[in-house]
Formats: structure tokens, sequence, C-alpha cells
């Protein structure tokens, strides 16, 4: 009470200089660090103040620094925010989850003869883990006396009064399993980033072990070799033969919308029935949301729930949309690796080796740091399990003309172009006409039933008058299908026709130049908006972090590209 006043005339002193104090915001920080790492450093100041003299001094510089730090953050914009900075302290978080299932893998992979690993080995925590979780695992993992791994993963994950109890209960039961003489092998993996929060893993601290040295390549080979189905062993024939692998995991990804991957799955279900003769055998889950649901997600499979001793191979399409972001890796590793998920009120779904599931998506990315990874391939899933399950890419027309010169990237599965959608009338027709057009050709000898030339050389005249610089599939096929429909009554327009050419010479193909014209205008965008695809995203984020200041004005993103009026006289 005695030293309130010169408190008092501190505290005046400083509320007085504080607002001519407070630096301008000129960016996201003005250092390299991360406004988390700054804030987490002036924390780490107040501990371990001197004497009782010093102390209050040095809390009150130090909260002044915290204060004045808070104020420049919040004086920046929502764009700041999402800053290729903030970015990366998200990146780098999910880059330990994604070296943690690499880890999982990596103990299992080792014993090649066994199956994947059961739900029953691996217990995921999250902070809603209980104790009564963690319990029966302990009991299951210590007094089984068998060989079996047994894996605790993400222990730092867990709330303080779990993590606390269930190291008390851990040491019990080693004890009790010690003195038996029963022989066991458990696991507990965690973030080396967060390992001093969890008490069981400082239980642990005498059996630590350095992190495995893992191989993506190696896990995915591994995966790749657990989810082959053999035809012979099964009685009922799996609806993983329509894959080129016999695969019974499938994700189908590209890295921009619109370039064939729900096409992908129409085919895989058309092979289907004609191997199966069955009235339902596909089975689609869009998911849409922010952070994955399980329950919502369980709903859906409860409704598709067999009666007994009733089988029936199928196609369970999932859809995950690109703006899922949170809880993705935990429901592909439970349901295609661990082989099931749970709902909250108890009921368990069990992945079926006669059903085929294949996962659509197109996936955030980012840059690749591993220093071992190839120039060309230096970006990466950032939900990890779309990278090291079995996966497929679609490419755009563009990229499938691309892929003759053989890019670092490409396989020979990538789905490019459509060997049904070639042969089809809807690109037959308009590619006819388009190539006679260019070579000069008559135009009465056109067939669309009759498939004309080669996938290589329909894809350079559709590309060279599409109007699109580098189309998906999708924008090419809104081109190629409205020309076709006005080539239809191209054919039966009687001043089109053959008979009508000596009166009219030259004016079919001037009809069909309009059409070309009036096509193209109809599929190209009315906007200059920039595409949002995840490969579009990453380079300009990159580009941004590397100061290129090329496509900055805003204006021109949302310009008119052409105007019906004077579309015409574009060309």
């Amino acid at each position: 009470m005695d030293n309130e006043d010169e408190y008092g005339s501190e505290e005046q002193s400083m509320s007085e200089t504080a607002p001519d104090e407070v630096p301008d915001f000129h960016g996201w920080t003005q250092t390299d660090q991360s406004l988390a790492s700054i804030t987490e450093g002036l924390v780490f100041q107040l501990v371990g103040v001197g004497s009782r003299e010093n102390s209050v001094d040095k809390l009150i510089k130090t909260l002044e620094d915290l204060w004045k730090t808070f104020l420049v953050s919040i004086s920046s914009s929502v764009s700041d925010y999402l800053s290729v900075e903030h970015l990366g302290i998200i990146l780098n978080r999910l880059n330990e989850q994604g070296d943690i299932y690499n880890t999982v893998l990596s103990v299992y992979s080792h014993e090649v003869d066994r199956p994947l690993p059961q739900s029953d080995e691996v217990l995921l925590c999250t902070p809603t883990t209980t104790l009564d979780m963690i319990e029966i695992f302990w009991r299951r993992a210590l007094f089984a006396n068998n060989d079996r791994v047994y894996c605790l993963v993400n222990a730092d994950l867990l709330n303080y009064d779990v993590s606390d109890k269930g190291e008390n209960s851990l040491e019990r039961h080693l004890r009790k399993a010690d003195s038996k003489g029963i022989k066991y092998r458990l696991v507990v993996i965690c973030s080396s980033e967060n390992e001093y929060r969890s008490r069981i893993v400082a239980a642990l601290d005498k059996y630590h072990k350095p992190a495995l040295q893992t191989d993506v390549n190696m896990v995915r080979k591994y995966l790749l070799t657990k989810f082959k189905v053999d035809k012979s062993d099964k009685e009922w024939t799996p609806a993983s033969t329509v894959d080129y692998e016999r695969c019974s995991v499938r994700v189908v990804k590209s890295w921009r919308a619109g370039v064939g991957k729900s096409l992908y799955k129409k085919r895989m279900v058309e092979n289907l029935v004609k191997q199966v003769s069955s009235t339902q055998n596909s089975i689609t889950i869009p998911l849409h949301e922010k952070t994955l649901n399980n329950d919502e997600i369980m709903d859906v499979f409860r409704e598709e729930i067999l009666p007994p001793q009733k089988y029936r191979p199928r196609i369970y399409h999932i859809d995950i949309s690109h703006e899922v972001q949170e809880g993705v890796d935990v429901f592909l590793f439970q349901l295609l690796i661990l082989g099931c998920i749970g709902h909250s009120s108890g009921y368990v779904w069990r992945r079926s080796e006669l059903d085929y599931y294949i996962i659509e998506s197109m996936p955030l990315l980012a840059r690749d740091t591993d220093v071992h990874v190839k120039e060309g391939r230096k970006l990466k899933c950032l939900h990890h399990c779309l990278d090291i399950l079995p996966h497929i890419i679609c490419r755009s027309p563009q990229e499938s003309l691309d892929i003759l010169r053989q890019p670092d990237d490409n396989t020979i599965h990538d789905r490019l172009f459509d060997n049904i959608e070639f042969r089809s009338k809807t690109f037959q027709r308009p590619y006819q006409y388009l190539k006679r057009l260019d070579t000069n050709n008559k135009l009465d000898s056109v067939n669309p039933s009759q498939a004309e030339g080669d996938k290589k050389d329909c894809l350079v005249v559709l590309l060279r008058h599409c109007g699109i610089k580098d189309p998906s599939w999708s924008e090419l096929y809104h081109f190629v299908s409205f020309l076709n429909k006005q080539l239809q009554d191209f054919e039966v327009s009687a001043f089109c026709c053959l008979a009508a050419s000596e009166d009219l010479p030259g004016f079919s193909k001037f009809v069909l130049r309009f059409l070309i014209q009036m096509s193209r205008d109809f599929s190209t965008r009315s906007l200059e908006v920039s595409e949002e695809s995840p490969i579009q995203l990453l380079k300009r984020q990159i580009s941004q972090s590397e100061g290129d200041e090329e496509g900055g004005d805003v204006v021109q993103q949302y310009k008119m590209r052409r105007t019906w009026e004077t579309s015409m006289l574009d060309k």
C-alpha cells in the first residue's frame, strides 16, 4: 500500500505516452519471426525474474512490449491474416501430423506378412479421448499376451486430466505385467514439439527412442500391397476388379476443377455393372463442411448396411470438397487403413474387401521442403493421406498433350482423354468439321458415327478453336457440346447443304465460322476471374512471398473479358 501512489503515477505516465509510441502498421510482421514466436518470447521473459526490486520494472517493460505487439497485430487487415507467414504456421503443424502417420505405418511395414493394423491395435488420440478408452487400450496392449504391436498415437493431444490419470494407470499395469512375465509390444507416438506436455510421454522417458527415418515411397508401396485384392481367394467378385491394379482404394485427384474426376467414377461404375448384375452398386457421399463430422458420415453408411449373409460388391464414392480443411487425415486413416470408423452412439462401420472406395479430391497443396525431392516434384498435399494412398491424377486437355513430352510427374495410369468421349458424336462431329475447315476440304464427308483421327490430333484441333488458353475438360466439353448442337441444325439447313453450294459458294464455311465463334463465346467466362484451384492459389502465394508484383491489378481481374456486341470484332 505504501507504493500505491508510486505505481499510480507510473501507470498514468504510461497511459500518456503509450499512444505516441505505438508504431504504424507496415505489414503482418516486421521481422522474420511469426507473431506467435514473438509473443511466446515476450511471455517467456516473465519467467524467472530476478529480485523483488527489479521484478516490477521488468514486468512492466515486458507488458509494454507485449501490448505494442498486440496493437500492431490487430491493426492488420483480413488479407494480412491470410498471409504466407500465417499459412506457413499452419503448414508446419500439418507437416508434423503427416510425419506421425508415416511413423505409424513404418512400425507395421517391417512385418510384411501381416495385414494392415486394425482399429484395436491403434488408438488415435484427440482432445475428446476419454480415460476409459485409454484404460481399455492399456489392458489390451499389456495383457493380450500375443505378438501384435499396439500404438498409442498423438499422446500429446490428450487433455491434462486424462493424460495424468492415464499415466498412473499405465505404471500400475506395467508393474503387474512385469510381475507376471507377460511380453508385450507397446509404442507411444507423439509430436516432438509437444512431447513435454504429455504426462504419459514423460513417464516413458527412459524408453525414449529417436524418430524413425521414414520413406514416403516405401509407405506407398506397403499400402498398395495391402490394398490389392486377389480374386482367386474370394467366393464373390470384388468391386476392385475394375481398378487397373485390383486395389480396393483409389484416390482420384486433380490440381484444378472440371478435368474428369467424376467421369472416372462413372466409368468404374459402368465397368462394375458389366461384371456384376446389381441395381444399386454405387453410393456417393459428398463432404463439404470445413470440419468433417464422423457421425454424419456414419449415418450414410448405416443406411447401406446389408442384411446378414448377404454380400454385394459396391463402389463408395467419397467426394471431399476443396473447402474441407480439418479431420480429413483422421477420417481416411481410420476408414481405409484401420478399416473402421465409429459413431458416437456406438455403431461401427467396417470396410469390406468386396467394396471399392474412390476418394475424389482437389487437394490443398504446399511446397515440399524435403531436399531429397526432385525439382519437378516440389508440391505435396496438405492432407497427408491423399499423398500416401494409391492415387491417380486427372489431367487437363493441355496437360494431356504435354504428356507426350513425358514430364517427370506423370504415370501411364493418369487420366487423359477418355476414349469413350473421344469416339462419341459430341466430340467427333465438331472435330471433323473443324479439321476440314483448317485443311480447306469439303464439309460433306463428315460422319460423326465413325471415329476419325487420334486423340492427339483431336485435342490439337479443339484447343486451337475453343478460345481458352488452358481449358479444363468441362470448359472444353461446353464448347464442343454447344457446337455439336449447332452443327446438327447446320447439317439439315437448306442453305448449307450440298445442293445449295452452286448458288451459294462458300456460304456453308461462312456460317460454320460464325457457329464456331458463337460456341467460343458460350464456353468462355464473361469475367477475367482468377482461378481458385490449388495449383493456382499456391503459385500466387509463392509469387507474393518472392516479391512478384505481377497480376496486382485487382480491377483487371474483374474486367469484362469480352462483350457480346464486340465479340465478332475480336477476330
